[in-house]
C-alpha cells in the first residue's frame, strides 16, 4: 500500500485489517470502558447542575405562588369617574355620527368663529 492515489478509506480499511484479534478486543474493551467512563461523568454533571437550578426555580415558583395567594397582584380597580370616562369613550367609538363630528371639528370652529365676528 506505498501508492499515493489511494483514498483514505481504502487506506484505512488496509489498516483495520492488519489489526490482530487480539488488538481489536483490546480496543473494544479501552472504548467500553470509555464510553463507560464518560456516561457516568455527564450524569453526574447534569445532576450537579439541574439540582441548583431546579431549587431556584422552586423557591422562585413558590414566593409567586405565596404572593398571588396573599392578595398580591397587579390589579386595576378603576374609581366611578374613571369608568365613567372609559364607557364614554368607547360609546363615542362605537357611533359613526360622533366621529363624523370629531372630522368636521375644524368647520365647526370656523363657523363658531363667524357666528362671533357677527355679534
Amino acid at each position: 500500500m506505498e501508492d499515493k492515489h489511494y483514498s483514505l478509506r481504502d487506506k484505512l480499511d488496509y489498516a483495520s485489517e492488519q489489526v490482530t484479534e487480539e488488538e481489536q478486543a483490546a480496543l473494544h474493551s479501552c472504548r467500553q470502558q470509555v464510553l463507560r467512563d464518560y456516561s457516568q461523568g455527564q450524569n453526574k454533571s447534569r445532576l450537579t447542575w439541574w439540582l441548583p437550578a431546579g431549587a431556584v426555580f422552586t423557591s422562585i415558583a413558590g414566593a409567586i405562588v405565596f404572593w398571588l395567594a396573599m392578595g398580591g397582584g397587579l390589579t386595576f380597580q378603576p374609581n366611578e369617574q374613571e369608568m365613567n370616562m372609559f364607557l364614554s369613550d368607547v360609546e363615542i367609538l362605537n357611533s359613526q355620527d360622533d366621529l363624523q363630528l370629531f372630522e368636521d371639528l375644524e368647520m365647526y370652529k370656523w363657523l363658531l368663529e363667524e357666528v362671533e365676528k357677527e355679534s
